[in-house]
C-alpha cells in the first residue's frame, strides 16, 4: 500500500515534519506555535509531537527488554545443571530467574487470561503461547484434565 512503508517518501516527509515540531518543543513553543511555524493544524501539531515522543521511548524500551531477557538467560543457563541435579539452592534461584522472565514477558498475564476464560477457545492466546515455548503450548489446558 502506497505511504504505508516506513521508507516512502510520504513517511520519510512526515517524520522529519514529526522531529521539527519535536524541537519546536523542546525550544518553548506552543502547540498553536508549532502549527503555525509547519502549516498544519493544532491537532495535527499535538499528534506529531506525542508521537515523536512515543517513538523515542519505545525502542529504548524495546532494547533495554530484550537485555534484561538475555541477561536472566544468561543466569539461568549457569545455574541450569545446578537445578536439574536437585540442587535446592540452584532451584530456588531458578524458579526466581524464570518468574522475573515471565513478569517481562506478559506470560503471566496470558495464563490468567487463560484461566479467566474458562476453557472458551482463545486462538490469539494459543498462538502466543504456542510461539514462546514451543508447539503443543496451548495443550496446556488439558493438564487439568489429566490430574
Amino acid at each position: 500500500m502506497p505511504g504505508k512503508s516506513k521508507t516512502s517518501p510520504v513517511s520519510i516527509d512526515k517524520r522529519k515534519r514529526m522531529a521539527q515540531a519535536l524541537q519546536l518543543r523542546e525550544t518553548g513553543a506552543n502547540y498553536r506555535q508549532i502549527a503555525k511555524a509547519l502549516d498544519i493544524s493544532t491537532s495535527t501539531a499535538h499528534a506529531y509531537v506525542d508521537e515523536a515522543m512515543k517513538e523515542l521511548t519505545r525502542e529504548p524500551a524495546e532494547s533495554l527488554l530484550q537485555l534484561e531477557l538475555s541477561r536472566l538467560d544468561a543466569m539461568l543457563l549457569g545455574i541450569w545443571r545446578q537445578a536439574s541435579r536437585g540442587d535446592l539452592q540452584a532451584i530456588d534461584r531458578a524458579l526466581k530467574i524464570m518468574e522475573r522472565r515471565t513478569k517481562y514477558t506478559g506470560l503471566d498475564q496470558l495464563a490468567v487470561l487463560k484461566m479467566a476464560q474458562d476453557g472458551k477457545d482463545m486462538p490469539a492466546v494459543d498462538a502466543w503461547l504456542d510461539a514462546m515455548l514451543g508447539s503443543g503450548a496451548s495443550d496446556l489446558d488439558n493438564l487439568g484434565e489429566a490430574a
